[in-house]
């Protein structure tokens, strides 16, 4: 037979021979015992995935180039990923760049066979040696794999996921062969849907799956999930739902992959099970169901030799989340190995608060959480004062130490927040701690040592030893660390040495938004190197020098960064090599 032709924006572009999916078709009957035909099929091809996700960095959809498989996502589709392992568009010249720097992928001229002998051993590797890709699945596989996962299950009845494996195939026929000789002795039976013929695969009365191929597509899953595919005849309105169109058309060029999410869909879903668990029961408060964006996209790409992976959903406002440049990166030395910095954390913190003390389910909770705040004067005197917060681990050469800082949006609250902070040890620990100040570049360094043997809690265990708390107060900024060591580098970092001078730092903040409400760095090279002196034992580290260096090498930095907009937000991230 002829399978149908789909026409159409994300469909299939021209008719291609194909068979009818049945079991008994030719070909060579699986060596060892036969397994559920459909669990192979899936399994096979989720390694595929698997493999290029870690190999090729290439998951996930998007891009210029047209999807087949996107015209063929059922309706109601809830989550949505697709591989482009086509490599559409400039993807393949720019994956290369990137995986040139990588063991064996050195030429690029050779990037698709080796993607292939990777595919190859993990195949081998799932299947105890029956099967292959480069024999078996690369000589009709597109390109495209996509997952649509349906209606989410029913509570109480845990009604299965509707999912659906999608496929692009240039030979139908040995693609339906190809699943037939997987099926092996398993029961199936024929049915004919909207003039495409389907295998049902398993015992009549149970819950079935299915296989079919049309418009150039292989579909697996269950047995409704294929009959909704096929109904859409390659021009479902899936392709055309405001998440799908605004998450392309933001995510913009050629792309290795995308995954989709309905998050009003889940959310729904989610309050809903909460009602069945708990009747009466409010899981989710009206605020914080309307601070849920209604989608989000991820689409991941190779450029100028990097991954560039996008996050995107719809602008939802909420107070704090405001693009800014960040005040404190200029107190971080050059050395740090990671950085998390969030914007106006106390006023995003209080927001959150306010929408957990409006759910009846929570409020005794609160109730006791602002009754113990009130000795301090109040959440908002605890909270509002604090404006930008990072999150530091930073290495000396010598060891590594962490710790956070702190912007305080208002001093005189925050000076008097530590001063009644220092009373309080004073008071309920003085019989055990102990209190000590140093002096450093201008600034008291307050040090709080715990000592060995000291319980932290009620129940808790004893500590086997003994810790140190430091901080100080610059007057516009709280330094925190595990060590006073920490306190004293944060003290002695000058805007020249710190990491807003580090060119390599910089062009990449460039690039991901250097107006942001929140960042993330992550120097991986120096974390590499802080790990490789950290291996004393000669086994390991000789095992690590075999296995591991060669590919961690290449690995050069991270950077992301989030920016908010009048009608879409985006995470923007970076990944580098060297």
């Amino acid at each position: 037979m002829t399978e149908r032709t789909a026409p159409a924006d994300g469909a299939a572009s021209g008719p291609a021979p194909v068979g009818p999916v049945m079991a008994g078709a030719p070909g060579p009957a699986p060596a060892s015992r036969p397994a559920s035909g459909i669990r192979w099929a899936i399994a096979l091809l989720v390694v595929a995935v698997v493999v290029g996700i870690a190999a090729a960095g290439a998951y996930l959809l998007g891009g210029t180039v047209p999807s087949r498989v996107l015209g063929y996502v059922p309706p109601g589709t809830v989550a949505y990923l697709e591989l482009r392992l086509d490599l559409p568009g400039d993807q393949r010249e720019q994956l290369g760049r990137f995986l040139s720097r990588f063991p064996g992928f050195d030429d690029t001229a050779l990037l698709e066979r080796k993607l292939a002998e990777v595919y190859d051993r993990i195949v081998r590797a799932a299947t105890n040696d029956r099967h292959d890709y480069s024999s078996e699945i690369e000589p009709w596989f597109g390109g495209e794999v996509a997952v649509a996962v349906g209606g989410l299950p029913d509570v109480p009845d845990a009604t299965p996921l509707k999912a659906l494996l999608l496929v692009s195939v240039t030979d139908g026929a040995a693609a339906s062969a190809w699943v037939d000789r997987l099926v092996g002795d398993a029961p199936t039976s024929g049915e004919t849907h909207n003039g495409v013929e389907l295998t049902l695969i398993g015992q009549p009365g149970q819950t079935r799956a299915a296989a079919a191929v049309t418009g150039g597509v292989l579909l697996i899953g269950d047995a409704d999930a294929v009959r909704a595919s096929i109904d859409t005849g390659g021009r479902s309105s899936f392709a055309t739902t405001e998440g799908v169109t605004a998450g392309r058309a933001g995510l913009g060029g050629d792309r290795l992959g995308m995954v989709y999410v309905d998050l009003k869909s889940v959310v729904d879903w989610a309050t809903s099970v909460g009602s069945e668990l708990s009747p009466g029961a409010e899981t989710l408060g009206r605020s914080m169901l309307d601070r849920v964006p209604s989608w989000v996209t991820f689409g991941i790409g190779a450029s100028d030799g990097t991954m560039v992976g996008t996050v995107l959903a719809p602008h939802v406002d909420a107070p704090g989340l405001t693009n800014a440049s960040s005040a404190l990166l200029e107190r971080i030395p050059a050395s740090a190995l990671l950085v998390v910095d969030q914007h106006e954390v106390g006023k995003i913190v209080l927001d959150a608060l306010d929408s957990v003390r409006a759910l009846p389910a929570a409020a005794d909770a609160m109730r006791q959480v602002d009754e113990a705040a009130g000795l301090l004067g109040g959440l908002d005197r605890l909270l509002g004062w604090i404006g930008e917060v990072a999150v530091v681990v930073d290495s000396d050469g010598s060891s590594v130490s962490g710790g956070v800082l702190v912007r305080a949006s208002d001093p005189i609250a925050m000076a008097g927040l530590l001063a009644a902070a220092r009373g309080f040890i004073a008071l309920g620990g003085a019989s055990a701690l102990t209190v000590r100040e140093e002096s450093h570049a201008g600034t008291t360094i307050t040090i709080v040592d715990v000592p060995a043997g000291l319980a932290p809690g009620r129940d808790a265990a004893p500590t086997s030893a003994g810790f140190s708390v430091a901080y100080a107060n610059t007057g516009d900024m709280l330094i925190v660390g595990a060590s006073d060591g920490f306190v004293r580098r944060i003290l002695d970092t000058t805007p020249e040495d710190s990491l807003v001078r580090r060119e390599r730092f910089t062009r990449l903040l460039d690039q991901a938004g250097p107006k942001h409400t929140s960042l993330v760095w992550l120097d991986l090279t120096a974390v590499r190197g802080s790990l490789e002196e950290s291996l004393v034992d000669p086994a390991a580290k000789s095992r690590y020098e075999r296995d591991l260096r060669s590919y961690l090498e290449p690995l050069d930095a991270f950077i992301g960064a989030t920016v908010v907009g009048d009608d879409l937000d985006r995470f923007n991230s970076i990944l580098t090599v060297r």
